[in-house]
């Protein structure tokens, strides 16, 4: 019996360990979306409840956000304007902040939402081209060489990843009058509708260590987290006792979930009593925990070794 207990104490150890060593990043700026406050990236610590600030917003009224990592947690990239037109930031993440910021890559069209490839060899983003008015999801060398177009979205900012496989790319697109999520090869061919209803479901990121996503869907008057198992198709409520606000189609670009290195948990942001705020919950719907309660806006979170 002593022998089981100093094991279940070393595990719990070894856990909580491990949870304290990773990081959530969101974006934060004072006042309602789309006010005209600046995002400055943030970063809180899951272990010791700690928020610090990462890096100041650099254009007043735009700022930064929607930020990935490698899978060392070693370099960020993340959506920004001091480019001039929104680009791609690049840099160094480091217990202090972010340094050494540079341009991601040479293209010239707005680019949004860096993701990581889970081998870290090539980077996914959205590139919008203003003559043509089409979006897509491109992929790049990590040292930031355009290499090939995926496929064409319906809008120019919102959610996709890889899978954990880095063989498919899981995004949003629209479905009549809806946003559904989609899955598409790497290697290119038709894209598989994974809703195939008129509901919204948004927000996708998917497992790294298992073939399951993570969305936010507003099918039932609120917005509430949802996980999908890729393999079955089977859908299943985490966040059925929050009461979350119903969905604002104008801020659909805000909206994201990630889940952590481990699998066994996921970050999300949703609208609470008219304010965007964040909350962490385990994978199985338990210990929702609301990591944000202000009257700024809280969104774009990525939980990140």
């Amino acid at each position: 019996m002593k022998n089981r207990l100093i094991l279940f104490i070393a595990l719990f150890l070894f856990d909580a360990n491990v949870f304290c060593q990773t990081k959530i990043l969101f974006s934060q700026s004072k006042g309602p979306l789309n006010s005209g406050g600046t995002l400055e990236l943030m970063m809180h610590n899951p272990g010791t409840n700690i928020t610090n600030l990462m890096l100041k917003g650099s254009v007043r009224g735009r700022g930064e956000y929607n930020a990935s990592t490698s899978s060392d947690g070693s370099k960020i990239a993340f959506t920004t304007y001091r480019f001039g037109g929104w680009k791609l930031g690049w840099g160094n993440l480091t217990a202090s902040g972010v340094k050494s910021v540079k341009k991601f890559g040479k293209g010239g069209r707005y680019q949004y939402n860096a993701r990581f490839a889970p081998n870290d060899s090539k980077i996914a983003y959205q590139e919008y081209d203003w003559g043509t008015r089409k979006s897509i999801i491109s992929i790049a060398s990590i040292n930031g060489n355009y290499e090939k177009v995926i496929v064409e979205v319906s809008n120019s900012d919102q959610a996709f990843d890889w899978t954990s496989d880095s063989k498919k790319i899981v995004y949003v697109s629209a479905y009549k009058d809806y946003y559904n999520i989609f899955l598409v090869p790497m290697k290119g061919g038709q894209s598989t509708n994974l809703i195939k209803k008129e509901k919204h479901t948004f927000a996708v990121s998917a497992s790294k260590v298992d073939n399951k996503i993570a969305y936010l869907s507003a099918e039932r008057g609120r917005v509430s987290l949802f996980i999908m198992d890729l393999d079955n198709g089977k859908e299943f409520e985490v966040t059925s006792k929050l009461q979350a606000d119903k969905f604002q189609p104008g801020g659909f670009w805000a909206y994201r979930t990630c889940w952590s290195p481990d699998g066994k948990h996921i970050v999300f942001n949703v609208i609470v009593d008219e304010n965007y705020e964040v909350f962490t919950v385990n994978s199985n719907g338990t210990n929702l925990k609301r990591i944000t309660n202000n009257k700024d806006t809280d969104i774009t979170p990525y939980w990140s070794n």
